[in-house]
């Protein structure tokens, strides 16, 4: 769950592994880890980790998908869960945020239809 929140984080801000790590003063190698589930952080930098994207360690864990300031972060996790769902992706996927915007203007610009059939 880590590892998929912090790809999750660093997509929807559009940086870099590099760019994170050097933000967190860790590795790229490291912070790849993390992402990866190959490694996990310890709590001082776990902490790091959630200050750095405004997020809390519950959500970072896993422990709750509301405790965030980021009202995307929590869009992007229930468009992401109805997709899986009905199979339109897979779960180790992961939705880029021109993909998000993508798919919100498809629902906007077709909502009459998707509620009233017309």
């Amino acid at each position: 769950m880590l590892g998929e929140r912090l790809k999750s984080l660093r997509l929807l801000n559009n940086l870099t592994q590099k760019e994170v790590s050097i933000n967190l003063n860790l590795s790229e190698v490291r912070y790849g880890q993390y992402e990866n589930n190959k490694r996990k952080p310890d709590y001082d930098v776990l902490k790091d980790i959630a200050k750095f994207y405004n997020v809390s360690t519950d959500y970072l864990l896993g422990n709750t998908n509301k405790d965030t300031n980021d009202k995307k972060i929590i869009e992007k996790d229930i468009l992401k869960e109805i997709l899986v769902k009905h199979n339109y992706m897979q779960e180790k996927e992961d939705l880029t945020n021109k993909e998000i915007e993508k798919i919100m203007d498809f629902i906007k610009i077709n909502k009459d239809y998707i509620k009233n059939g017309k």
